[in-house]
């Protein structure tokens, strides 16, 4: 009521309606985007989609690249208090396009110091890893449409990405979520349901109950669905070509692309080293080979995939292409050292030669030599390649099973 008096007599003397104080931030223009991007130069991306749809993983795939860096939910544009209010206030409008500044050029500056701060947030975080592409993961499933409107005001220079998950396993996976960490987004009837099972989770765990309600599943199914068709439509509109829409399915059922880049490398080596024998070694150098050079291709190949194997393993255990790059020097170069290709094994001591026992490298150079110099069959190597397969089965499986517990984790 105080309030209300207060602006009739501020009408009633001084002929000024006192406004709501809020206000529209104007989208950043093209001579402000241009300047921005000299102090802050990286490309920027953003990615958004609903709540438990995968955008962790992706963000996690994408934090593998070398040169591209992914920041974890700041969420300037979906998740209230926004970006945009930190300026919101009329007072701040006021000041920043304020005609006796000299700095501002008599323009409002807001979206100017929005991407500033916002810019620099992200970048710091780039700098320090090294990367030259930064970006965001921050799932928009409480804003949908309004957060690209809101991303694209302020970066309409940015990649947006969408990864859409199949909308059952989501509202699944974001009713348990809510259960156990997101009371706040529980209805009175859902903490009901909620204590309920706290009481007597038997009742639910053999299904004469259940946390899924059909009020539940009809809201979040409807906030599921008007998520996808708005920010999928505006997406379009708003970042034409700079949009790209992903499943989450389709992260985890086409793994044969990645394998068909890793075979293709390996069919790289394989041809190298072959034609390395018919051209340099039989044919430059006129040095005859004694045994079978098909074996001998076969023996590669096996220790391609052994080798393989481990490099896959050490990329489940670390987080970006830096740590895997330092990871690989204490493992991989004592690996090839001491292998028995550049020091004998037998001048090695005792310890040392049966820690070498468990690499590839070891028995790869057994085969090379027992295949190429003394003309040895498969009845006399067979143990060399049992064991190069061995070796690469293990941490083939060990790969699977770390990927996998990985994938569960981000799943539920």
């Amino acid at each position: 009521m105080s309030s209300r008096f207060s602006r009739a007599w501020r009408l009633l003397f001084t002929g000024q309606v006192e406004t709501s104080g809020q206000r529209e931030i104007p989208p950043i223009n093209a001579e402000d985007l241009a300047e921005i991007q000299q102090f802050f130069p990286m490309p920027k991306f953003f990615i958004f989609g609903h709540a438990r749809s995968g955008t962790t993983l992706l963000a996690r795939l994408i934090r593998l690249h070398p040169d591209v860096h992914c920041n974890w939910q700041a969420h300037f544009f979906t998740r209230p208090p926004l970006l945009s209010g930190l300026l919101a206030d009329q007072k701040f409008e006021d000041w920043l396009s304020r005609p006796s500044n000299r700095w501002n050029r008599g323009r409002d500056l807001t979206p100017v110091a929005l991407r500033a701060m916002s810019d620099y947030i992200l970048e710091r975080d780039a700098v320090r890893e090294g990367k030259t592409v930064v970006g965001d993961k921050s799932p928009n499933a409480l804003l949908g449409g309004q957060a690209v409107r809101e991303a694209h005001r302020i970066y309409p220079d940015a990649a947006l990405i969408y990864i859409v998950r199949d909308g059952r396993d989501t509202l699944v996976s974001h009713r348990f979520q809510n259960f156990i960490d997101g009371a706040q987004f529980l209805t009175r009837a859902d903490l009901k349901l909620r204590d309920a099972f706290a009481r007597d989770p038997e009742a639910f765990l053999s299904g004469k109950k259940s946390v899924f309600t059909l009020q539940a599943l009809k809201h979040m199914a409807k906030s599921w669905a008007q998520n996808l068709i708005e920010t999928d439509l505006l997406g379009h509109q708003l970042y034409g070509d700079r949009y790209f829409s992903l499943r989450y399915e389709d992260l985890l059922a086409r793994p044969y692309d990645m394998l068909s880049k890793v075979w293709a490398n390996g069919l790289v080596i394989v041809a190298g080293a072959t034609l390395s024998l018919f051209l340099v070694i039989m044919g430059f150098l006129q040095v005859p080979i004694a045994g079978s050079i098909p074996l001998f291709v076969f023996g590669i190949v096996l220790y391609l995939f052994s080798v393989t194997a481990i490099g896959i393993f050490l990329a489940t255990v670390v987080r970006s292409m830096p740590q895997l790059g330092l990871l690989f020097i204490p493992i991989v170069f004592p690996m090839i050292l001491l292998s028995g290709g550049y020091t004998p094994l037998d001048g090695m001591p005792q310890a040392i030669r049966t820690v070498t026992m468990f690499s590839p490298a070891t028995h790869f150079v057994s085969i090379a030599q027992a295949i190429l110099f003394r003309g040895a069959g498969f009845g006399l190597v067979w143990q060399s390649f049992a064991a190069v397969a061995a070796i690469g089965a293990v941490f083939f499986l060990g790969a699977l099973l770390r990927f996998r517990a990985s994938v569960a984790v981000t799943r539920t």
